[in-house]
C-alpha cells in the first residue's frame, strides 16, 4: 500500500490540488508537496505548505526547460523515501520521469489532467509534437488521472490511443462541509431575477450576453460577478457602466461561497466557447466547479446544450440549457424563465443525492489504484523505464 507521495505542483495554491492532496491524505497518505512559484497565482483557497521548486514563467515553453531540469534534480533526492510521485500537468510528469531516472528507484508516476487545450487538437507542427511528447510521458505513466470521463473517450482513447484501465476519474466535487448561506426569498417576478456569474472570469461570449440582457432589460436582470477577469476586454469600465451588474471582487474558496450563492437566484454555468475550442469541440467535455458548487448550494443553473454540464442539467431537471452561440436566443430563454420555473429547477435540486456533488470514497479507491501500480512495477529494474 503506498504511503509516501511526492506531490509536484505548477502552482501552489489551486484549490484542485488541494482537493486531491487532503483527500488522498485522510486515507492515509503522507505528503512531500513541491511547487512552483509563478508571477500570478490563484487567489486564495489552498493553504497548502509546500517547497520551492523555483519561479517558472508562463506561455513560454522553451525558456522553461532550465527550471523544469531543475526541479527534476532537486525532487530526485526526496524519491529515496517516496512509494509514488503524482504530478498535476504533463510537463510535472516529465520531472517526475526523470527525477526517477535520477534516483534510481522504480517510483510510480501518476498524472493528472483537469483539462485538454486547443493546442493539443490541432493539425499543425507545433500541436503534433506536443502529442507526440504527451504520449511519450503517458506511456511512462502508471495510471493517468482526469476530472471528466469524456477525457477519455473523446481525448485520451480516441486520439492518443491509450487503453482507457490506464485512467481513473475523479471530478471536481466538493471535499468540504461548505457553509451554509441565509436563503434568497423565492423569486416572484416583481424583482429582476438575480444570475450569478462567479469563478475564472474569462469567458468573453458569456459576459457580452450577460452584459446585454442587463442593460437591455435593467427591470428583469441583475448579474452578480465574484471572481478574477480574464480575458474580458473592458471589464472595469462593464461594471461601471451598468447599474445592474454588482462585482464583489475576488474570494476565498469555501469560505466566501456563502455570500455568493445568498445573492442569486440563478447560476450562470456555461463553458467558454472561444473560437479555438469551438472549433475541437472542447466545451462539450469539462464538468466545471460551478456545477457542483451549485448543486450543493441548490441553485438552479443555466448550462450549455450538449455539454457534460448541459447533459447532467437536463437529466436532474435543475436548470435551463442555452447555445451561447446564439446570443438573442439566449437571452430569450432567460427572458421566458417564470416563477414556476425557477421554484420547479428548485425543488430538482432538493432531491439531488449528495453523491453528485460531494466526495464519498474516491480518493480512497484511488490511493488503493495508485498500490495496485506500484505492485505492478516490482520486480523491474531500477530506474528502468517503463
Amino acid at each position: 500500500m503506498i504511503v509516501r507521495i511526492t506531490f509536484l505542483l505548477p502552482v501552489p495554491n489551486q484549490p484542485r490540488y488541494k482537493k486531491r492532496i487532503d483527500g488522498l491524505k485522510a486515507c492515509g497518505a503522507e505528503a512531500t508537496v513541491y511547487a512552483f512559484e509563478r508571477e500570478y497565482l490563484p487567489h486564495g483557497g489552498a493553504r497548502l505548505g509546500y517547497r520551492s521548486l523555483g519561479f517558472l514563467e508562463s506561455g513560454r515553453y522553451w525558456r522553461r526547460i532550465p527550471a523544469l531540469a531543475k526541479a527534476a534534480w532537486i525532487t530526485h533526492r526526496d524519491l529515496r523515501q517516496s512509494d509514488a510521485i503524482y504530478c498535476f500537468g504533463t510537463d510535472l510528469a516529465a520531472i517526475g520521469i526523470v527525477a526517477r531516472l535520477l534516483a534510481r528507484r522504480r517510483v510510480p508516476v501518476t498524472l493528472e489532467r483537469g483539462d485538454i487545450g486547443p493546442s493539443l487538437l490541432g493539425a499543425s507542427f507545433r500541436s503534433r509534437l506536443l502529442r507526440w511528447f504527451e504520449r511519450g510521458v503517458l506511456k511512462r505513466c502508471h495510471l493517468v488521472v482526469v476530472t471528466s470521463p469524456d477525457y477519455i473517450t473523446h481525448y485520451f482513447a480516441a486520439v492518443q490511443r491509450q487503453p482507457k484501465d490506464k485512467f481513473f476519474v475523479v471530478e471536481n466535487k466538493i471535499d468540504v462541509e461548505l457553509p451554509l448561506p441565509v436563503p434568497l426569498p423565492a423569486w416572484d417576478g416583481t424583482r429582476p431575477l438575480r444570475i450569478g456569474y462567479f469563478g475564472l472570469l474569462r469567458d468573453a461570449v458569456s459576459w457580452r450576453i450577460l452584459e446585454a440582457a442587463v442593460a437591455q432589460f435593467p427591470d428583469r436582470f441583475e448579474l452578480v460577478v465574484y471572481g478574477r477577469p480574464a480575458g474580458i476586454p473592458d471589464f472595469e469600465e462593464s461594471v461601471r457602466r451598468h447599474p445592474g451588474i454588482t462585482y464583489g471582487g475576488e474570494y476565498e474558496w469555501p469560505d466566501d461561497l456563502p455570500k455568493l450563492y445568498d445573492a442569486v437566484d440563478l447560476v450562470w454555468a456555461c463553458f467558454p466557447k472561444t473560437p479555438e475550442v469551438r472549433r475541437h469541440n472542447l466545451w462539450q467535455w469539462p464538468m466545471t466547479n460551478r456545477f457542483y458548487e451549485a448543486c450543493a448550494y441548490r441553485k438552479p443553473m443555466v448550462a450549455q446544450v450538449n455539454s457534460a454540464d448541459g447533459r447532467r442539467t437536463v437529466a436532474l431537471g435543475i436548470g435551463l440549457v442555452v447555445d451561447t452561440d446564439d446570443p438573442q436566443a439566449t437571452i430569450q430563454a432567460l427572458l421566458d424563465v417564470t416563477p414556476d420555473n425557477l421554484e420547479g429547477w428548485r425543488q430538482a435540486m432538493l432531491a439531488v443525492p449528495d453523491s453528485v456533488f460531494r466526495y464519498g470514497d474516491e480518493h480512497c479507491q484511488l490511493l488503493r489504484s495508485l498500490g495496485d501500480r506500484e505492485n505492478d512495477a516490482e520486480g523491474k529494474e531500477a530506474g528502468q523505464l517503463p
